[in-house]
């Protein structure tokens, strides 16, 4: 029992930080527009409180020694050719990925608000660049590091901070694609000890979906990759990109070696 609470500190330290400061956001952001009687737009201060609590999360993270964080941004990890295997195949897996959710046909429940968020500044700025970059610095770098820091097994700490990152989205038709890209992102992060590449397929997956919210055509039917491509072909390109995916993380995984919170040397190059 006491071995387990030690492994899990830190990763349930992550996760209560990134809800507390959630809190903490919306109440700042709601007592100021109590104050200044800004009240009559309630998405727009929602909007604002994302933005403000993903900062403040950022911020803590960055901050808090134990999770030893401070450089996740300072470099890729790896030389440029190996990160352009992880970046394209990660963008092969999500692809393939979002295939997989649209067949699944789960439920959306917070569609609605994603798209009212989605037309505000504030909104495109925590969807699309604070809230990845908030959500790789917990999820990867307040989960899945310190589980590999204690010496869990590379396999469970992937899967584990992957499921995590999965039900936190609290969506039905996000938790099946969150823990499939989680798994190809907690990947690139055990060789690299960098948050740069996730980071930035995580952002720009979120902004294309900010694009596509804020484009959508008000009562138009929804567009869909069955509709376009018919069932067999979809298929095939599911089978494609996901094929794509594990080759290119296959290689990229055995062209670098982990040492560590150094940058991880290559075979090849």
């Amino acid at each position: 029992m006491k071995e387990s609470l030690r492994v899990l500190r830190y990763p349930a330290l992550a996760i209560v930080l990134m809800l507390g400061m959630q809190l903490v956001g919306g109440s700042i952001v709601a007592s100021v527009a109590v104050v200044l009687g800004k009240m009559d737009n309630l998405m727009s201060l929602f909007a604002v409180g994302l933005l403000v609590s993903s900062v403040l999360t950022i911020i803590a993270m960055l901050t808090i020694r134990g999770f030893g964080l401070r450089h996740s941004f300072s470099r890729f990890g790896c030389s440029y050719t190996n990160a352009a295997l992880a970046f394209v195949g990660i963008l092969a897996g999500t692809a393939a990925a979002e295939m997989v959710t649209e067949l699944m046909q789960l439920p959306n429940t917070m569609e609605e608000q994603f798209t009212d968020l989605s037309q505000t500044a504030a909104g495109v700025l925590a969807i699309g660049i604070t809230g990845p970059i908030c959500e790789e610095l917990v999820f990867r770098g307040g989960v899945m590091r310190p589980l590999l820091r204690e010496g869990v097994a590379v396999r469970h700490a992937i899967l584990l901070s992957a499921l995590i990152f999965g039900i936190n989205h609290l969506n039905w038709a996000q938790i099946p694609f969150a823990i499939m890209v989680g798994i190809a992102y907690g990947v690139v992060y055990v060789r690299t000890q960098s948050l740069i590449l996730t980071s930035l397929c995580h952002i720009i997956n979120n902004m294309t979906a900010v694009w596509l919210m804020r484009h959508a055509t008000e009562g138009a039917d929804e567009w869909t990759f069955r509709e376009a491509l018919g069932l067999p072909l979809m298929l095939a390109v599911i089978l494609s990109l996901s094929a794509l995916c594990v080759v290119l993380l296959c290689l990229f995984w055995r062209r670098t070696q982990p040492v560590g919170d150094a940058p991880c040397s290559t075979s090849a190059d």
